[in-house]
């Protein structure tokens, strides 16, 4: 099952969901290489102009997936993924909407300081 899902509002407008209501969408290295890869998916096409970010379930996004996280082999990893994907919010060229309800907290948080709430 994606963790992010890709649905088109219309030729201009795609919304990205967290998919991880069973973990409040908490953001793992897969996560958000996924994120990434579906913001390049949007800014690609030149008819959009718009991207909503949302999550699935009670909570937009409760940060990192301290499981993974407490991982040492993933740490760095795991850092450079947030980087990662932080730069791809704020750099993407399209106007970035975080839609968000329930909790938003640390890494969750960032996502929706590097997009327009």
């Amino acid at each position: 099952m994606p963790t992010v899902l890709i649905e088109k509002q219309t030729p201009q407008i795609t919304v990205l969901t967290l998919n991880r209501p069973e973990r409040r969408n908490a953001l793992t290295i897969g996560l958000l290489s996924e994120l990434i890869a579906a913001i390049k998916i949007a800014s690609d096409q030149l008819q959009e102009r718009v991207i909503i970010l949302r999550g699935a379930g009670a909570a937009f996004c409760t940060g990192l997936d301290l499981k993974e996280a407490a991982d040492q082999t993933k740490a760095h990893a795991t850092a450079e993924m947030v980087a990662n994907t932080l730069v791809a919010i704020s750099q993407t060229r399209l106007i970035t909407v975080a839609a968000v309800h329930g909790a938003a907290v640390a890494g969750g948080a960032n996502e929706t300081c590097a997009s327009y709430c």
